[in-house]
C-alpha cells in the first residue's frame, strides 16, 4: 500500500491538550482542600474536500475520566466536572454572493 500523499495528510488533523491542577492545601478556615487532576483532551479533524470550510470533528474530552474539581468552584464539594464525553461535530461555512450595488464607485 503506498503512503499517503501530501493533499490526504493535509485533510486530516488534530492535537492533545493536557490540562494539571495541583493540590489546593493552602486554605483558609472557611475553605475545604482539593485534590490535584490532570485532565487531557484529544480532538481529530478531518475536512472531506479540499478548499472546502466543511470540518468533521471527532473529540474526546477527559480522555481517562478523572475525577477533578475546580478549587474556586462553590460547587466543588458537592459536583466534581462532567466526566469522559465524546463528540462528532461538522462546521460548514458558507459566504453570501457579493453585490455589486453595494460596491463605490471605481476612481479613475
Amino acid at each position: 500500500m503506498p503512503p499517503p500523499s501530501a493533499s490526504q495528510v493535509e485533510q486530516f488533523g488534530g492535537g492533545i491538550e493536557v490540562e494539571h491542577a495541583f493540590n489546593q492545601d493552602l486554605v483558609t478556615a472557611f475553605e475545604t482542600a482539593t485534590d490535584g487532576y490532570t485532565m487531557v483532551n484529544a480532538p481529530l479533524n478531518w475536512t472531506p474536500i479540499r478548499g472546502n470550510a466543511t470540518v468533521l470533528t471527532l473529540s474526546t474530552n477527559d480522555l481517562f475520566d478523572v475525577v477533578a474539581r475546580r478549587h474556586s468552584s462553590i460547587l466543588k464539594d458537592y459536583a466534581p466536572l462532567a466526566g469522559r464525553d465524546v463528540r462528532l461535530s461538522a462546521r460548514l461555512r458558507y459566504s453570501q454572493p457579493r453585490s455589486t450595488a453595494l460596491r463605490p464607485p471605481a476612481r479613475r
